[in-house]
């Protein structure tokens, strides 16, 4: 059972992993097309990630103290 198990999770998790790194690779050649360069791509990407561990925190401590359904509103 546990040998079953552990199969399904490790093939669930490569068939997540190979979706994740086709979206990735489709994203850079989709900004590579809109003319942007390395550095504006990795621009682009870091912005977006500070944006998200901005955003993150307050929407967490919002959700935990006032519940979810006030966080997404």
């Amino acid at each position: 059972m546990a040998k079953k198990l552990l199969t399904f999770y490790f093939s669930i998790i490569t068939i997540e992993k190979f979706f994740m790194s086709f979206f990735f690779a489709i994203y850079a050649i989709f900004l590579k097309s809109l003319g942007l360069d390395e550095f504006e791509m990795n621009m682009v990407n870091a912005s977006f990630m500070l944006s998200v561990i901005i955003l993150e925190i307050p929407t967490g401590v919002i959700a935990d103290v006032f519940g979810r359904k006030i966080s997404y509103t």
